[in-house]
């Protein structure tokens, strides 16, 4: 009793376990997209030193 009162989203430890690999995993892919986006958009227009950048934007 005391075991299923503890784990209250239905999943197995091992379960839990897969799915927090998985989602951290997946967490880690996103960031990296995100790291490469804005290096990308840096080199074509870099916000904080080109001041004609800054103004047609």
């Amino acid at each position: 009793m005391a075991e299923s009162a503890a784990n209250n989203t239905g999943l197995t430890e091992d379960e839990a376990k897969e799915f927090h690999t998985f989602f951290t995993q997946g967490i880690s892919y996103w960031f990296g997209l995100v790291v490469v986006a804005h290096v990308l958009v840096w080199m074509w227009c870099p916000w904080l030193t080109d001041a004609l950048c800054n103004a047609t934007v």
